[in-house]
């Protein structure tokens, strides 16, 4: 049986990732830091693996996991920022809902290389000499929410 149809991003993706891109998290890398990469995408509505719109940034910095996600926990309190899975040197994830509202927003701090998503095909530029840690930003709508109307 052969599917037909068409799918594309959602309705409204365009302005979705336009109010998702004004958080701050997305454009200040961490102390030190530089950023290596990023991305918008605008989503899908292909049925059963359908996903909202959202922004991904990588960054470098001359740190370590614990003190960069301090960094972000003390930066950016509003975000409202926990701890998602148990957390090591070599590792931590922190998720929170940002300024805007019907957005999450998921951190991935990491040694040895940076985190990346399938969904967002992004190109990265070489880390500069002596990063430590590689911090990936993802500020991504939530399923069947949007920017208020």
């Amino acid at each position: 049986m052969t599917m037909s149809g068409c799918f594309g991003p959602p309705d409204n993706a365009s302005a979705d990732v336009k109010q998702m891109a004004a958080a701050e998290v997305l454009t200040v890398p961490p102390p030190g830091g530089v950023l290596l990469g990023r991305v918008e995408y605008l989503g899908s509505t292909l049925p059963g693996s359908a996903h909202d719109p959202g922004i991904a940034v990588v960054f470098a910095a001359p740190t370590d996991t614990f003190a960069t996600a301090k960094y972000y926990r003390d930066t950016y309190p509003k975000y409202d920022l926990a701890q998602a899975l148990l957390a090591s040197a070599q590792q931590i994830q922190l998720v929170g809902r940002g300024n805007v509202s019907w957005s999450t927003t998921f951190l991935t701090i990491q040694t040895g290389e940076p985190y990346t998503l399938a969904d967002y095909a992004m190109t990265l530029k070489p880390a500069p000499p002596g990063t430590t840690v590689y911090v990936t930003v993802l500020v991504q709508g939530q399923p069947g929410e949007g920017p208020p109307k």
